[in-house]
């Protein structure tokens, strides 16, 4: 198994683009706590605030879920709002997964 997107992709891996290995890299380490805090407080979200996080990447493994089910948009929202809800009908009910 491989270590490192470089011994993947070898020399394909970032040619024709300057700095892509360092954004990648800084986009795979998580960011702090104290970082989310500050960067919240910025955008004026205080602590009594209720904030709904749906980051990008599980809307769109939502959406990619439920089009395999034959589902539509309005479904993945529901997969990521009422995951306690939506994942059971997918599990027992009567829709078939197409890969």
């Amino acid at each position: 198994m491989a270590s490192s997107i470089y011994e993947l992709y070898g020399d394909l891996w970032g040619t024709g683009t300057p700095g892509l290995s360092e954004d990648v890299g800084k986009s795979l380490k998580p960011r702090s706590a104290d970082w989310l805090y500050r960067a919240f407080a910025q955008c004026g979200v205080s602590p009594n605030h209720l904030v709904l996080d749906v980051g990008s990447r599980d809307a769109g493994h939502a959406i990619e879920l439920a089009k395999r089910f034959g589902k539509g948009v309005g479904f993945a929202i529901g997969l990521l709002i009422f995951p306690f809800i939506c994942f059971p009908i997918l599990g027992f009910g009567s829709a078939q997964y197409h890969a």
